[in-house]
């Protein structure tokens, strides 16, 4: 538990690191790039997230599984990766293409180059990741995940401060800040790593073993661009920047439940008994609901002001968006962590499951809802599949694994008791 709690820290911490980072550098390109760049901004590059996640076939989840129970080295595991990679790249960057070529085409030639370089690498970062977790490093994990999106950052900031910050710049920094590191990540993947010779027949095991988890982590990740996909195909191109924008700000609350569920896969992934890590993370789960809902609340009396000081008059559209999704942070927090620990578990279908009812609940609400009323509309989509998520997972801890209400709530009182003997003997010395 020690460990798991060290290690859930260190993933909190860097993915903090990042988010702070990023919203410095988000309010930048916002106000650089007008609701209706930022939204060409947002739509490209949670196309690239999305072909990240599906694009490795699984193989990222796979290398977790197989690496973690020794049942495949992990030079092996990482060398049988890359000698995939270049298919993949290409698949994914025509996915890309297929997806937004109304935007793409529109684009220039260096946007164009900076967008299949930004595929190729964040392909090869996942890919890699996976063997960090699977032997347990989520330091290098965290490194290879904050990395990129620093260093953007800094280029973002600098472009800022010479006043050359605009849509090609921007996507042709979010490709460079994935492609240095590129070097770092690959050599600390195969520093003292069990080199073997990549082997099509363990290609094959690790996607029969992986593509599920990716399916079901590609509907996850699904469920927040439903929204950006339906506006962009009503032609609302200022309202993709306001949901994209109001998006961003929630994200950076939900990272400590990414965190958590980062930690928690890898653990039960690798656990001897995962029925007995799956209580600890149902726990965890309620935990953070608790968390989120009241930080939510708050959030959502707060946000008009954010917006106001934050980004600007241009972005008055994206107050009311960013009070539903703050609202709804809670159950968006739970289906984060729950997935992750089913698939973990080997149960990658049962999380798909749920994961796509939640999808297909919001790409109904958005069908009616954002030709109506735009982003807002999208907002209360997402909402709505996430709160659908976050109940089907209570049954099925309840009806699947007999946890009821009395065995998931966390012992708060025991945590205070532990805080006032820590207090009473402080004062006493």
């Amino acid at each position: 538990m020690k460990s798991m709690a060290r290690k859930t820290i260190i993933v909190i911490a860097s993915r903090y690191l990042i988010r702070f980072v990023q919203l410095a550098y988000f309010i930048l390109l916002a106000r650089a790039l007008s609701p209706e760049g930022f939204g060409s901004y947002g739509i490209i590059t949670a196309s690239v997230f999305l072909m990240g996640v599906i694009g490795n076939l699984g193989l990222r989840q796979a290398a977790v599984q197989l690496v973690g129970k020794g049942s495949i080295s992990d030079g092996q595991a990482a060398l049988t990766s890359l000698m995939v990679l270049p298919l993949l790249t290409v698949g994914c960057c025509l996915s890309v293409w297929w997806f937004n070529e109304g935007q793409i085409s529109a684009f220039s030639a260096a946007e164009r180059w900076a967008i299949w370089l930004s595929v190729a690498c964040v392909l090869c970062i996942s890919l890699m990741q996976g063997i960090f977790l699977g032997r347990g490093q989520t330091s290098l994990f965290a490194g290879a995940d904050a990395g990129p999106r620093l260093l953007q950052a800094a280029l973002v900031f600098a472009l800022w401060l010479t006043n050359n910050l605009n849509l090609v710049t921007a996507l042709v920094t979010f490709a460079l800040g994935y492609a240095v590191f590129i070097p770092w990540v690959l050599l600390k993947t195969f520093r003292g790593a069990d080199i073997r010779r990549p082997s099509p027949t363990e290609f094959y095991r690790m996607i029969r073993i992986g593509l599920v988890y990716a399916i079901s982590l590609f509907l996850i990740s699904l469920q927040g661009r439903v929204g950006l996909f339906f506006l962009d195909g009503a032609g609302k191109d200022a309202q993709i920047g306001n949901f994209f924008a109001a998006q961003r700000a929630t994200e950076i609350f939900l990272d400590v439940a990414t965190a958590a569920a980062v930690v928690l896969f890898s653990e039960t992934a690798r656990a001897a008994d995962p029925q007995a890590n799956f209580r600890v993370a149902v726990r965890t789960a309620v935990g953070i609901f608790v968390m989120f809902l009241l930080a939510g609340v708050v959030m959502a009396v707060a946000a008009p002001l954010m917006v106001n000081i934050a980004l600007g008059a241009a972005y008055v559209d994206a107050k009311v968006p960013l009070i539903i999704l703050s609202l709804g942070l809670a159950p968006a927090a739970v289906t984060r962590v729950m997935n992750s620990v089913l698939s973990g578990m080997g149960k990658p279908w049962l999380s798909g499951g749920i994961a796509g009812l939640g999808v297909v609940a919001n790409i109904l609400v958005c069908a009616l809802a954002v030709p109506r009323w735009g982003a807002v509309g999208a907002s209360i989509g997402l909402v709505s599949g996430q709160i659908i998520a976050c109940i089907s997972y209570a049954v099925i801890c309840r009806k699947m694994f007999g946890i009821g209400m009395a065995d998931a709530v966390p012992d708060f009182s025991g945590a205070i008791r532990k805080l006032k003997k820590r207090v009473s003997s402080r004062q006493r010395s």
